[in-house]
């Protein structure tokens, strides 16, 4: 039997996956795929049985499993994503969080899991190695640790792809980070949320060379990846001041949607009043925010063609679910929480800067709601519709723009550059390697 190692895939792994499976290391799916939760069992097995754990399969991790045989692989020898490079990617999908870690609201979707398996399968056919946690399974520490073992293999060439298809929110951020709207971006991970800042700690693990390409389908989620810089430059302070300026009209206008007529409104975004005075523009001056746009998509004419009838049948009538957490679950949580996530953000206060070339195509701005319609979400349904089976061959600059001009008015897609030189990886066609 050949040395069997992260990416690689073919009967032999299958043999692999079985025997782990069988001796209680590996719960997930005997697939074939040296993904990595394979990794994970076979260094567990190892550790357990005095052998070196480095999640290789020699010969004498195979004489230990009884795996001596001369079992072929079905497919070629090397790694998933090879030729010279190899291409790994991760796909996040809950359709729902615990209610233990959320103060019992368990945010309920339809579409999450489904966007997930849709981002897989353009994975899959663009030849990664593919790797799924969904709801239950997506915790914060399953999730970095994916992630983690996945840096730890990724060199400079390689690529690894990054989706996210559930809940977004947002919480005071109480460190000294520049973020002029004093707000972290958060994926709602099954046990809890997963800060900005963690995210990008996370990326930061990835050498330098590698290219790493997120896709987040969830609201808020326009600056997940963080990345604002420690000294930023003027140009990125206006453009963080838009966004802060934007996201504060969201939040005000939530006063008009308090839950009954008992219930005091939301009076202020929760920024520092001197700080908010030095963030907004003079009353008329150009840039200042306008007021927010109903929280409304149109499903009678989705592409702007006329065909209302059409696209009516065609939507079967379903309502809009947004991916946002209520904001009264959001104070709430902020409240009862905020210490410990104080401590999440110290814990990586000290994080390197990410040396990896990345790309981030968000599902709308951090002042916007992503939204599902009939179990999917509205972003992954037009990436894989302008993604086109493969057929889109321009860059993702352009695959941004087709994809933004096929939104409603109250989602927009937002493009993010961050790293050492995205602008090489700006430049490549999606998802190819």
């Amino acid at each position: 039997m050949r040395t069997l190692r992260w990416g690689m895939r073919g009967d032999d792994v299958r043999a692999l996956q079985q025997k782990l499976k069988d001796l209680g290391y590996l719960s997930g799916a005997v697939d074939g795929w040296f993904g990595y939760q394979t990794l994970g069992a076979v260094r567990a097995y190892q550790q357990a049985n005095g052998l070196q754990v480095d999640g290789v399969v020699g010969p004498e991790t195979q004489r230990s499993l009884g795996l001596t045989g001369t079992t072929t692989p079905t497919t070629p020898t090397t790694p998933a994503g090879s030729g010279a490079k190899r291409a790994v990617s991760l796909h996040l999908g809950l359709n729902g969080v615990d209610p233990a870690g959320y103060g019992g609201w368990s945010g309920p979707l339809s579409g999450c899991e489904a966007d997930a398996d849709t981002m897989t399968r353009i994975a899959d056919s663009e030849g990664f190695a593919t790797n799924q946690l969904k709801t239950a399974r997506a915790t914060s520490t399953n999730v970095l640790s994916a992630i983690g073992q996945i840096a730890a293999v990724l060199e400079a060439g390689d690529i690894f792809l990054l989706t996210y298809a559930g809940h977004g929110s947002q919480m005071p951020n109480t460190n000294s980070d520049p973020e002029l709207d004093s707000q972290d971006e958060t994926w709602c991970l099954y046990d809890r949320q997963l800060l900005d800042d963690e995210i990008e700690a996370a990326l930061a693990a990835f050498r330098a060379g590698v290219n790493v390409v997120l896709l987040s389908d969830s609201c808020h989620s326009g600056t997940i990846y963080r990345l604002v810089p420690p000294q930023p430059t003027a140009a990125v302070v206006s453009v963080e001041r838009g966004y802060a300026d934007l996201k504060e009209v969201y939040y005000l206008d939530l006063g008009a949607q308090r839950p009954g007529p008992s219930d005091p409104p939301f009076v202020g975004f929760p920024i520092p009043a001197p700080q908010r005075a030095r963030m907004r523009p003079p009353a008329g001056e150009r840039g200042a925010p306008q007021p927010a746009e109903p929280l409304v998509l149109n499903l009678d004419d989705d592409d702007g063609d006329g065909a209302a009838a059409a696209d009516r049948e065609a939507d079967g009538g379903g309502g809009i679910i947004t991916r946002a957490m209520p904001f009264p679950v959001m104070v709430e949580l902020w409240a009862r929480q905020g210490a410990h996530y104080q401590q999440l953000r110290q814990a990586v206060a000290n994080r390197a800067p990410v040396a990896a070339n990345g790309v981030s195509i968000s599902g709308c701005m951090d002042n916007q709601l992503s939204q599902e319609v009939n179990g999917a979400g509205v972003f992954t349904t037009t990436v894989n519709r302008v993604w086109a089976s493969n057929s889109f061959t321009a860059s993702y600059e352009a695959f941004h723009k087709a994809v933004v001009a096929q939104m409603g008015p109250t989602q927009t897609p937002e493009l993010g550059l961050f790293g050492a030189d995205p602008g090489s990886l700006l430049a490549r066609t999606p998802f190819n390697r």
